[in-house]
């Protein structure tokens, strides 16, 4: 199916109120709608980088990459309280990755244009981003599995993740 955007307030509301996502937030008077994925929808992709912060309230997306050989290269399952477009928020650009729908999914997408300055200086909702980026890092790290050294797995990073194996910055290498 396709997604469906719900604006009305009393389900934007209604979601907010039973995912916490409100929590998250110092800031006031930000805008919140609501999408409805169907399962195997392709929420996010290279071509299509998010284009707002997404909370996922319910279901869960499977993050994969495509190797050069064109084989699919999954990468982790996000799900509930989990944030699709963090990366992109943060002004690192597209990300080389995408999420599908493994399930139905309901997100509430955080409209961040106007309110991005405030949300750049409101610290309960950095923190979040910030755990948010740290959880898929470290997800990202450990595709391989966990063994080896740090040595090992940032090699193995640069060549899963760095074209001209570069690591120009960590924001440019996702």
């Amino acid at each position: 199916g396709s997604m469906e955007e719900r604006k009305d307030s009393a389900t934007v509301l209604d979601w907010l109120q039973r995912s916490g996502v409100q929590d998250s937030f110092d800031t006031s008077g930000l805008e919140f709608s609501v999408r409805i994925y169907g399962k195997g929808e392709i929420i996010t992709s290279p071509d299509k980088p998010a284009d707002n912060l997404m909370f996922i309230a319910e279901g869960s997306g499977e993050i994969y990459g495509i190797r050069q050989d064109g084989s699919l290269n999954p990468v982790a399952l996000v799900s509930a309280p989990g944030i699709i477009g963090d990366f992109e928020f943060i002004g690192t650009g597209g990300t080389p990755f995408y999420v599908e729908a493994r399930t139905a999914m309901i997100c509430i997408v955080l409209h961040s244009g106007q309110s991005r300055s405030r949300l750049m200086a409101d610290p309960r909702f950095l923190y979040m981003l910030l755990m948010s980026i740290a959880d898929k890092f470290s997800m990202f790290v450990s595709i391989e599995g966990v063994e080896g050294t740090v040595e090992d797995r940032l090699l193995r990073y640069l060549r899963d993740f760095c074209p001209e194996g570069v690591l120009d910055g960590v924001g440019k290498a996702m």
